[in-house]
């Protein structure tokens, strides 16, 4: 099951994306 490593991989990419906005 690749797509679920590459799901993960984007998820967690994005939470680091949004977390900065977040902290604001």
């Amino acid at each position: 099951m690749a797509v679920v490593m590459i799901i993960r991989k984007y998820f967690l990419i994005i939470a680091l994306l949004v977390m900065p906005w977040l902290a604001i």
